[in-house]
């Protein structure tokens, strides 16, 4: 299992969280628990994969030119 990057807290009803190397502490910018953990943890996946998550990002932009550019597959 890998190293979390962030960790999570909550502070005046919003949840933040912070990078566990340089302590940059983040709003979440929501009240909501389960909105939270699920921001949290794609914010640690995307720490911990992020080959994977700039070949995401390519795949995403070149299907959204072709429907842009009319085609279809």
């Amino acid at each position: 299992m890998h190293k979390q990057q962030y960790k999570m807290f909550k502070r005046s009803g919003t949840y933040y969280i912070e990078d566990k190397d340089t302590g940059k502490q983040t709003s979440l910018f929501t009240k909501d628990k389960g909105e939270a953990i699920t921001l949290f943890a794609a914010k640690n996946q995307a720490a911990s994969q992020p080959v994977l998550n700039v070949a995401m990002a390519k795949v995403y932009l070149i299907r959204i030119s072709q429907r842009r550019s009319g085609v279809h597959l």
